[in-house]
Formats: structure tokens, sequence, C-alpha cells
């Protein structure tokens, strides 16, 4: 199975002790809603979401391409936001960058304004349009 593979495998499994060792020990990953992480980050970000109850949780994905150097996914995550109750349905696009079975370089992208549109309703609407929304996002998820 592929590094690739694992780590969504995980996702759908919400295993995310399996992910971080997805990663190389000074990975690079690049999120919307939490900015730029390293591998620790990543792997706390990763247990912290995990440790919630997660009604509703789904994910399907999709591999575009992959080789030994680099991958790139399409997937959705379908899941009811802890903080509001509100159905949360995001259609994320990651690149891999790959070195020896490992991910050294994540960069996810998705609609920020979309994912806070539906996670906070109306705050969401106006959030999202503002510059500051990561931060304050981060601070809203956490």
């Amino acid at each position: 199975m592929t590094v690739t593979h694992q780590f969504f495998t995980a996702l759908v499994n919400r295993d995310a002790k399996t992910i971080a060792n997805c990663f190389s020990e000074q990975a690079s990953i690049n999120d919307p809603a939490f900015g730029m992480l390293n591998t620790k980050e990543a792997s706390a970000m990763w247990e912290m979401l995990f440790s919630r109850p997660s009604p509703g949780y789904h994910l399907t994905f999709e591999i575009i391409s992959e080789n030994e150097s680099e991958a790139s996914i399409n997937w959705v995550a379908s899941y009811m936001f802890s903080k509001t109750g509100r159905k949360v349905i995001n259609s994320i696009h990651t690149d891999f960058e790959l070195q020896d079975g490992k991910i050294v370089n994540q960069t996810d992208q998705f609609s920020l304004w979309n994912w806070s549109r539906q996670a906070l309703g109306i705050k969401g609407l106006i959030l999202g349009k503002t510059s500051s929304s990561r931060m304050v996002i981060n601070f809203s998820i956490l």
C-alpha cells in the first residue's frame, strides 16, 4: 500500500497515529484553516480533531495521479461541526510531495468561505470574507 493510500485510509478510519507515521520528520503541511504546520503540529491537529465525537463523519477520496515523488488527490469530508452542530461537506484538493515513501509536503486547497458558511452559519458568511478569518476560525475550532 502506498503512503497516499495509507494516509487516506487512516483518514477514513480516524487513525491519527497512522497519519502521523505517513509524514517525514521534517514535513510541512499547508491548510487553509490551520495555516502552515510542521509534522508535530499536524499530528497534534489530527489527534485533537479525532478525539471529538463526529456524528455523520464520512470521507471519500480519489487519487488523481501518483508516483514516487508526488500525488494529487481530490477528497470530500462530511461531518457535523462539533461547535455548532452544523453539517459540513468540504471538497478538498491535496497535493503531496513524497520522498522515501513519506510525505514531505502537503498542500490542501478548499474554499474557506464555503467551509465557514457551512460550519458557522451566518457568522461564517461574514467571517469567511475577512482577511483575518483563518485566525478567528482557528480559535473557533479549538
